[in-house]
């Protein structure tokens, strides 16, 4: 009987000491129907679903926590193709497509596997406030994703906060920063995405080097796993399950006028004007709180959502007078509203803002504009209020809208959301909730303007959001960066960071928001980096006259020379580029690709690219190497593999090394993949004119194949893709040792403002001398040493000897087929 009772104590030892070390719990049932499992454990159930593309969810439902799901970001259906493979007493294997899972079963183990890559998910348990699952990191794995930060992209060893965070004036090593995502993806050729939009936490190997820990406080423990043959696969999968981003409308890829802020209707028509006699292409004028707010220092009647008609006493008429210059206008609104602002009382009433844990009305304190309601963007009839107020201003012809605070800015936990709309009957506190907030905001105005407005393409700024939230054509920025050369240096790990977490079109006020002090070579490097980047929008605290701080001006019109022609080329290159940056918005749409880049998006063999993190890839053609330090002559940079054209002045290079460049203040250095082809035009002023230029299709030899597909709409319609209004003009090129040849061929859509015919340029950079032939449709062609004369109207063939460059000039180009072979000598 001793020995019954000691084996008996040490088997409860053993057992106990397993459970505490192995939280999955021991293996109790299993069971497989319609291509779900479900796995029951002495800790709760686990459940496994397909989804296409081998996409695995997974879910734990333990009886220690409530497990409501209240996220919408998955848009996919679970398929029903999941298999048991094997079943023994030991372990149990299931799968689907290349997906398998390996479930060991005394204690609970799960491994999921895919072409060669392993996740090992080691346990799940609860610890202060905080529901946690844990995974295996091997030694020299690295972790990218988790959104917006400005620490290395390589996350491994940071413990990081998924809660949407404020931080005026940050710099670099801001880990929690606006808008967080749970989701990473990592070297080992796999990702995670944590489906639960609570506040939580991503320890990635900070507390123990081998274990990568979500938390998290409240909400569904769910995750999706991903596997692909490189990053970029990986991202692209996660953004096809959550959905992917409208194209913006044409006119968003141009330049915008912001600053905080335009105090009056006439500085606002002023400084448009000046920027536009001055030279300086712009399509769009952003108007911060001083359009409804009293311009007090701390008092701004935040939640008015009207014009102040002192500072504004005829904005129909500026609107008006905006739009005949050919510019669009942005109105900030922000969720708070303030115990000032005339619209307190009805939105306390009628219970429309957050309430207390009891259902009573209340306000948030610690707001740093005064006392607050907080709008509950989870409420119909919140929504419903909100939108009556845009839609007051759209009808006045206000074009877009920047929404802003939107993490919430201020969000305590005494705080509670009504989701009885959403189908749940209990409260939730704004810890449950804090990281979906933006989302909803995003969500109902993107489907006001399907249901009241459905031609019109949605432009939302809004700097927070969650997984999938650009969906609804929410496009974030960085926050309130401090203007210094360190802040500058956080953009591109943000930048990147959110790229690599599945949100396409991250940017930053360019030129620096918070503080800092005037500095002409900070501001234009920093609008240098931001013409390759998703959103050009130059934007800063001007900061207060009254107040004797000396005024910064965001716009590049007001800083001397030689700077402002330095700045007016870069706004002008921003131009040049539009027709390849709006088709990098159409491949957004189409598969989820973010615009910028990590140089190892493609590739995860080369060690080096995951060196150089302080350049980028602008699409899949354009190498972009920011010049980061004040006063620099040079800058050190890393070519991949292959041959590279340097972007001023074709000048070919060897990759595969590190280079250092001599720099100047007039540009950056910006490459070419080799094989590239990039659409381009010549400067214009305003997008309105897009279809009245020159198109430029630049062909950058390389001798494997190359084709290219460039999209072109109106530019505004929001059904032209799914209508089929656009056009498609396929480009295929490739150079061979005798010479080039080149193929272009059009399907001639029907969409408005189409041109019967433009004039076409194709233009060959990289050539050592004058060709010995060229046919082009089956026509030869001299080469001159001299362009086309204004107004002629023959096909013409020019060769610039001093840039090495061939240019065939066609001025009647209609979309017929056409042929080209270029001989060398």
């Amino acid at each position: 009987m001793f020995r019954i009772l000691i084996f008996s104590f040490v088997h409860l030892f053993i057992y106990a000491h397993t459970e505490a070390q192995q939280n999955l719990g021991i293996f109790r049932a299993y069971s497989l129907e319609n291509g779900k499992a479900e796995i029951r454990t002495t800790k709760g159930i686990l459940t496994f679903q397909m989804y296409e593309g081998d996409v695995l969810q997974t879910s734990f439902e333990a009886g220690y926590a409530r497990n409501e799901q209240i996220s919408n970001a998955v848009l996919s259906k679970p398929i029903a193709s999941l298999q048991l493979l094997r079943q023994d007493d030991a372990s149990i294997v299931f799968g689907s497509g290349k997906t398998k899972v390996i479930l060991s079963k005394n204690p609970v183990q799960v491994s999921f596997s895919s072409g060669g890559s392993t996740i090992q998910w080691m346990s799940a348990d609860s610890a202060e406030a905080h529901r946690y699952l844990q995974f295996s990191l091997t030694a020299d794995e690295k972790i990218f994703g988790s959104g917006s930060r400005s620490i290395p992209l390589n996350r491994r060893g940071y413990r990081v906060r998924l809660d949407n965070n404020p931080w005026y004036g940050y710099n670099m090593n801001a880990a929690d920063l606006n808008y967080s995502i749970p989701f990473f993806v990592s070297s080992n050729a796999y990702g995670i995405f944590f489906d639960n939009p609570s506040r939580g936490y991503l320890d990635i190997g900070k507390k123990d080097s081998t274990l990568l820990e979500a938390g998290f406080s409240s909400g569904k423990l769910q995750f999706y796993t991903f596997f692909g043959s490189n990053t970029g696969s990986i991202v692209q999968q996660f953004v096809k399950i959550v959905g992917t981003p409208p194209i913006p409308p044409r006119w968003a890829f141009g330049n915008f006028m912001s600053r905080f802020g335009y105090r009056s209707q006439q500085e606002v028509m002023d400084i448009a004007r000046k920027m536009q006699s001055e030279d300086f292409p712009l399509d769009a004028v952003i108007i911060d709180l001083f359009w409804f707010g009293d311009g007090e220092h701390t008092r701004w009647n935040m939640g008015n959502l009207d014009w102040n008609r002192t500072r504004f006493p005829t904005p129909e008429k500026m609107l008006d007078s905006l739009h005949s210059m050919k510019l669009k206008t942005i109105l900030i609104t922000e969720p708070f509203v303030l115990s000032e602002s005339f619209n307190y009382q009805e939105t306390q009433q009628k219970k429309l803002n957050a309430l207390s844990s009891k259902g009573d009305t209340t306000h948030i304190k610690e707001f740093y504009f005064g006392h607050a309601g907080l709008l509950d963007m989870a409420k119909k009839d919140a929504r419903d209020w909100f939108w009556q107020k845009y839609d007051v201003q759209i009808k006045r012809g206000v074009d877009a809208w920047w929404g802003d605070l939107g993490e919430p800015e201020k969000h305590p936990d005494y705080l509670y959301h009504d989701l009885t709309d959403l189908g749940f009957q209990r409260p939730f506190n704004a810890n449950e909730v804090h990281n979906i907030y933006g989302h909803w905001w995003s969500e109902m105005l993107f489907e006001k303007y399907a249901k009241y407005y459905p031609k019109t393409r949605l432009f939302h700024l809004n700097r927070s959001g969650y997984a999938g939230t650009w969906r609804y054509g929410s496009i974030p920025w960085s926050g309130d960066v401090e203007r210094s050369w360190d802040g500058f240096r956080a953009q591109l790990p943000i930048i990147l960071g959110m790229s690599l977490s599945g949100a396409p079109y991250m940017h930053s006020d360019a030129g620096g928001f918070a503080m800092g002090k005037r500095d002409p070579e900070l501001y234009t490097r920093w609008l240098q980096m931001s013409v390759f980047s998703p959103i050009f929008r130059p934007h800063g605290s001007v900061n207060a006259p009254e107040l004797n701080v000396p005024q910064i001006e965001s716009e590049p019109v007001f800083y001397e020379e030689p700077y402002r022609s330095i700045l007016r080329n870069t706004v002008k290159l921003r131009y040049q580029l539009l027709p390849y940056t709006y088709n990098l918005a159409r491949d957004a749409s189409l598969n989820g690709t973010p615009l910028v880049r990590p140089i190892f998006y493609h590739n995860n063999a080369d060690t080096n690219l995951f060196k150089a993190e302080d350049q980028y890839m602008f699409g899949d053609a354009l190498l972009v190497a920011p010049v980061l330090e004040k006063a620099a002559t040079q800058r050190k940079l890393y070519l991949p593999e292959g041959d590279w054209y340097a972007f001023d002045d074709g000048k070919k290079q060897s990759g595969g090394n590190w280079l250092t460049l001599q720099v100047n203040m007039k540009h950056i250095p910006v490459f070419v993949k080799a094989g590239s082809i990039v659409p381009m035009m010549p400067s214009f002023n305003n997008t309105a004119e897009y279809f009245q230029q020159p198109l430029h299709i630049y062909y950058y030899p390389a001798k494997q194949p190359s084709r290219y597909q460039l999209y072109e709409d109106d530019g505004i319609s929001n059904d032209a893709f799914a209508s089929g209004a656009f056009e498609i003009t396929t480009i295929e090129a490739a150079a061979q040792r005798k010479g080039i040849r080149m193929n272009l061929f059009s399907n001639k859509g029907n969409y408005a403002h189409r041109p019967s015919h433009r004039h076409l340029n194709i233009c060959i950079p990289g050539l050592q001398q004058v060709p010995k032939k060229i046919i082009l449709n089956n026509q030869p062609l001299i080469v001159s040493k001299d362009k086309m004369k204004q107004g002629a109207d023959f096909n013409h063939a020019y060769w610039d000897a001093q840039k090495s460059i061939l240019v065939l000039q066609l001025p009647k180009y209609t979309g017929d087929a056409v042929t080209l072979w270029v001989q060398r000598r």
